[in-house]
Formats: C-alpha cells, sequence, structure tokens
C-alpha cells in the first residue's frame, strides 16, 4: 500500500545479510536529458543502502529512514544501464528494511528526426446486415520527423473489405485519412476475421471482424470512427480530434499512467460530426491517458509529455 502516487510503488525484495535486491534497465539514450524518480528508504543508518547507478557508476545513495523525496541526476546520450539496488551489510536490521521507487522519468530516447507511426484505431469490429456497405475512417499519422512510408494489406486477403489508399508516404507532423469499406454484399450469415498489416517504422497490427447478422437486427458499431490526439508527443498546440455518428453526451478524461484522474477535460451534449478539443495542460515529463466517453463506450488513448 506504499506509493507516491497512483496506486502502486516498486519496492524491493525479502533479502537476508550481505545480498542485495536490484533493478535494472538498458536504455538508448538520444540527447542529454535527466532521469528522476521518487524513493523511500525504512533501513538500518549508514549500513543499508538504496543505492543508484548509472553504468555500474554510483549517482546517489539513501540510508535510514527517508520519507518520499525526489532524485534528478543528469544523462549524457548514449546507451545506458540504470539501476537500483538495496543492499544490507553482513548483520542487523533496522526498520522495516527496504526501498521503495515510484514515478521513474527517462530522458529522451526518441530520435525526433525519425518519423514516429500513430493511428485512431485498435480494432474494427462491425456488425451488419447483408447487402450493406460501411466505412470506417482510418487516421495515420506522422508524429515525428522525415517521411513515413507505409503499406497496408490483409491477411489472409479478403473480398469483403478494402481500402481507399493502401500505401503512401506522410510528411512530418502530418497525417492522412484513409476509408476502409467493409461490404456484406453476399455473405450469409456468420462471422468473418482478419488482420490488417500496416508496415510502418514497424509492423502494426490491427484485428478485423465482421459479423452478418439477419435482417433486422444488426445495429452498425462505428460511434468512434476517428479518435486522435495530435501530435504525439504532444504540444502546446495539440488538439484531441474524434468522430461521433449520432446526438449523444460525451466525456473526456484526462489521466496519470496509474489511473489517477488528473481533470475532466470536456463534458456536455455533442451532435454528429467530427469535433476539435484543445490540450491545453501543463504536466510534468510522462505517460498520461485520454479517456473519450460515448454512449456505452470507452476509448483510451496514450500521450507523451517530453519537453
Amino acid at each position: 500500500n506504499e506509493h507516491y502516487e497512483g496506486n502502486y510503488a516498486l519496492k524491493s525484495g525479502n533479502i537476508n545479510d550481505e545480498q542485495y535486491s536490484s533493478l535494472s534497465l538498458v536504455a538508448n539514450v538520444f540527447t542529454n536529458g535527466e532521469i528522476s524518480f521518487w524513493k523511500k528508504v525504512s533501513s538500518e543508518p549508514e549500513y543499508d543502502y538504496l543505492r543508484f547507478y548509472i553504468d555500474n557508476v554510483l549517482q546517489e545513495e539513501w540510508s535510514g529512514t527517508v520519507d518520499w523525496s525526489l532524485s534528478t541526476i543528469n544523462v549524457n546520450a548514449g546507451i545506458h544501464t540504470f539501476s537500483w539496488k538495496y543492499e544490507k551489510d553482513y548483520f542487523v536490521s533496522y526498520g522495516l528494511d527496504c526501498a521503495w521507487l515510484d514515478n521513474i522519468i527517462f530522458p529522451p530516447m526518441t530520435n525526433p528526426n525519425e518519423p514516429v507511426f500513430s493511428i485512431n484505431l485498435d480494432s474494427i469490429n462491425c456488425s451488419m446486415e447483408t447487402d450493406i456497405i460501411d466505412t470506417v475512417i482510418m487516421r495515420l499519422a506522422n508524429t515525428g520527423g522525415g517521411d513515413l512510408l507505409y503499406s497496408i494489406s490483409f491477411d489472409p486477403e479478403q473480398d469483403w473489405i478494402s481500402l481507399s489508399n493502401n500505401q503512401g508516404s506522410i510528411n512530418a507532423g502530418d497525417h492522412t485519412n484513409i476509408n476502409i469499406y467493409i461490404n456484406s454484399g453476399g455473405l450469409p450469415g456468420g462471422t468473418y476475421e482478419c488482420n490488417m498489416v500496416i508496415e510502418e517504422v514497424g509492423t502494426t497490427t490491427i484485428p478485423v471482424k465482421l459479423s452478418v447478422l439477419p435482417t433486422g437486427i444488426a445495429t452498425v458499431n462505428s460511434a468512434f470512427n476517428d479518435f486522435i490526439v495530435y501530435p504525439n508527443p504532444v504540444t502546446e498546440n495539440s488538439i484531441i480530434s474524434f468522430n461521433i455518428s449520432t446526438n449523444e453526451k460525451v466525456s473526456v478524461f484526462l489521466y496519470d499512467i496509474h489511473g489517477k484522474l488528473i481533470r475532466r477535460i470536456f463534458q456536455g451534449q455533442l451532435n454528429t460530426g467530427n469535433h476539435i478539443l484543445k490540450l491545453n495542460e501543463k504536466l510534468n515529463n510522462g505517460i498520461y491517458i485520454i479517456e473519450l466517453q460515448y454512449a456505452d463506450r470507452k476509448i483510451n488513448k496514450k500521450i507523451i509529455i517530453a519537453d
């Protein structure tokens, strides 16, 4: 139950004398920056320590009773090993005999001159009667630098799904909209599935499911055809864009990575169509969640704050 914020924190393991409990991570730091974290210690003073290392070089250490406090250490660009160790000497225990870590924020690990791929869909699920064509709007964005090349295919190939465009290039900070056409024409009732595979900087796979239902009971579930935070990592000019298919009450919330509510960005009645909200938040570097609620659906998007 011990944590600085949110619901969880890292705690050292249960160890004996002359042992240590450690956490290590190797990361490629793109540019000079800093690493920060919150720590708490309850140990034998001057003998049992929480120590922080970069590339096996001791940076700071804490012993005794240390309440939650922030540490910030400068880091140069390059590949580094970050390690935290709770280390015990050869005898005597004191206090709770452990240490905690919370809210670790690493220096920038992304090249701003390289493209960064973003998409507004995690999956596609449609239910419809036979002989219906539904259109899902997919937005691909390049939130990094340079040109982002992409190509799209389906695995396995299907006759009931097609695209308005299956390849192209996106400039830095730009986006493109692609229509996905789902056609139940001539299909008997049943479930049809495939994967949409997008080759970009890496590979993104979007599962697609089509349920063809008897006439009169189908419901096309496409409330969030378009939900994107752009650009991401966010800037002072970032926006939240989404498209709703019916007049409905909409709520937009901002959470930290632990699920703690920071604030309600918007709540109110909106008409059918596309809507844009400005994201005017002054936040510490880290990862946050924006949740969009509409009717009986919720959808989350991660955003990154990196000055």
